[in-house]
Formats: C-alpha cells, structure tokens, sequence
C-alpha cells in the first residue's frame, strides 16, 4: 500500500518514484545531503539527472508527510530478514 500511494505520487507529480524520494529527503528541515549508492555507471548518471534539480512543493512535501503506513517490525528490522 505504501509503495503505491508513493508512487501515485510521483506520478501525478511527473516524477519517478526516485525522484520523489530523493527530492522529499532533501527538503527535510536539517537534511543537507543524500548518500547514494551505486552499482551500475548508469546508475550513477540517473542519480546525478536526479539530484540536479532537488527542489519540491510543500503541497506534495504534506501530502507525504500526513500519509500513514502500517509497517510490521519484521520489515524495519533487518536482523530479522530470513537469508
């Protein structure tokens, strides 16, 4: 549910669903850099295209922001993933 209420999102947005996560985190109050990792050169450019441009509207910002998902622990919580 919550990846596709997101994903909704970012589409009505015009926007990838990395690219709504990416412009949400740095418009957090505090947060002054993202750490991205990679594992393809092509990934790299993708993030570099999405970083370029990190601004977003408060209106999408609240509309995250008042959205509530029901997380279970076992997902959070990676020393209980199975291998």
């Amino acid at each position: 549910p919550a990846r596709r209420f997101l994903q909704a999102l970012a589409e009505n947005a015009g926007m990838s669903l990395a690219e709504l996560a990416v412009k949400y985190m740095l418009a957090q109050p505090g947060v002054t850099c993202l750490l991205a990792g990679v594992e393809t050169v092509a990934q790299v450019h993708d993030n570099l295209r999405l970083f370029g441009d990190a601004s977003m509207n408060s209106e999408l910002c609240a509309a995250i922001d008042s959205a509530t998902f029901e997380i279970s622990e076992r997902t959070l919580t990676p020393a209980l993933w199975s291998s």
